[in-house]
């Protein structure tokens, strides 16, 4: 999780009892699988601040490096999308925020 990320979600807590229980199960979810849990955070080592990345090419501002990490990030999602699915899409479909981000 990125520091950005963590400050809102410390500064802007969820108040709905729902959402809370979705992020709890979620984090329980990873926590009775670890070996998941290492498999998800060693895919999502090689990925960059992607709202950054996104903001500057959006913005016009991005270079070549930012296409690769963008690339790179990319690439990410089968495997990302395969661990999500051998922990029976539990996970997957409680992390999502009502936005559909991951939460």
């Amino acid at each position: 999780m990125g520091a950005r990320m963590l400050r809102n979600w410390l500064s802007q807590p969820l108040a709905a009892v729902e959402p809370i229980c979705r992020r709890q199960e979620t984090v329980r979810t990873f926590a009775e699988n670890s070996t998941s849990l290492d498999n998800f955070r060693m895919q999502l080592v090689s990925v960059r601040d992607l709202e950054r990345t996104l903001g500057r090419l959006s913005g016009g501002s991005g270079n070549a490096r930012d296409l690769v990490a963008l690339r790179v990030a990319l690439e990410q999602i089968p495997a990302v999308k395969k661990i999500l699915h051998e922990l029976g899409g539990r996970a997957s479909s409680r992390a999502q925020s009502p936005s559909g981000r991951l939460a």
